[in-house]
């Protein structure tokens, strides 16, 4: 706000971080995507982390939520007292969609690193498939919630708390895509209300392993 009231001028931008790549949450991880000589103004880091909620509303009140954030669909629903209207697409549809999304994050590839990310839905499959990279002379690291056994790798592992894994998902993501390995290994959350938005970050930025 300082800023824009030193310069006098209205201001029309995009997310700071090139197209279909990692969101930054931090200054340093804008400069890494954009590059040193763009001016960042710093402001501290994201509190929330992972993009917001966006909701299309029809003209007769029906509404849609087409981008999950950490505003909920119950948070939502305690505001406009009725359910969303869940759209039936036909395949047609489908590609239309996937080829011009209404908002941003709708790409079926999106929020990824430079790093290839294999998605697994237990930490079992995780750890073997890091065994199997290591046997073939490949180097990996990898990104897991919540406590238990862990691979033998370079491991970031985060909180099985939905809020905190959202603030520190992005951080976490850029830091093992600066390690340069062949692949980043990733557990899923579970598929539960309270962890729809970083399931559906997740599932975006890589491909099932």
């Amino acid at each position: 706000l300082a800023l824009l009231k030193l310069s006098g001028l209205s201001v029309a931008a995009p997310s700071a971080n090139l197209f279909t790549q990692l969101s930054p949450t931090t200054a340093a991880h804008v400069e890494a995507g954009l590059g040193v000589a763009i001016p960042v103004l710093d402001g501290g880091a994201c509190q929330v982390g992972i993009e917001s909620s966006i909701v299309s509303v029809s003209a007769d009140g029906q509404w849609q939520l087409l981008r999950p954030g950490m505003i909920s669909e119950a948070d939502i629903l305690k505001v406009v007292g009725s359910r969303q209207q869940i759209k039936v697409e036909s395949e047609d549809e489908k590609t239309i969609q996937a080829q011009t999304p209404k908002v941003p994050g709708q790409h079926a590839l999106h929020y990824s690193p430079r790093t290839p990310l294999m998605l697994f839905n237990n930490r079992a499959n995780l750890i073997q498939e890091s065994e199997t990279l290591m046997q073939a002379g490949k180097t990996c690291a990898a990104l897991i919630i919540g406590e238990g056994n862990q691979p033998n790798c370079q491991v970031v592992q985060l909180t099985s708390q939905p809020n905190e894994v959202a603030e520190q998902l992005y951080g976490a993501l850029h830091g093992l895509d600066a390690l340069q390995v062949d692949c980043i290994l990733a557990e899923l959350p579970p598929n539960a209300p309270a962890w729809v938005a970083v399931l559906d970050r997740l599932s975006r930025a890589g491909y099932k392993g």
